[in-house]
């Protein structure tokens, strides 16, 4: 969307990209309005959401059960890269989050 100036950037010396948050929050709610779309569509709660607590768990059993419990294609490229992720991202914060639990949504 930066590309495409739909959303709006400007570049550092280096070359790498910086965003105003606001002014691209205003970009967002600007397209989606002449879309039809409410703005706040996307803000709303997860549908679907679970709290698990952090002793014991295991990213590739969690991983699963999100597979098994939204239907996720499990044959596809970008299934496996977006498990990839989670799985990192569930493991960093069972390792390094202090926490008890975990909310996943």
């Amino acid at each position: 969307m930066a590309d495409s100036e739909a959303i709006p950037s400007s570049r550092t010396s280096s070359g790498h990209r910086l965003f105003d948050i606001a002014a691209v929050r205003a970009a967002i709610a600007r397209r989606d309005l002449s879309a039809g779309m409410s703005p706040t569509a996307r803000l709303n709660a997860p549908t679907w959401q679970h709290e698990l607590t952090l002793l014991g768990l295991a990213e590739h059993e969690v991983w699963h059960r999100v597979v098994d419990d939204l239907r996720l294609d499990v044959d596809t490229d970008a299934r496996k890269i977006a498990a990839y992720a989670f799985m990192e991202t569930l493991n960093n914060a069972i390792d390094h989050s202090a926490s008890n639990t975990v909310l996943i949504a």
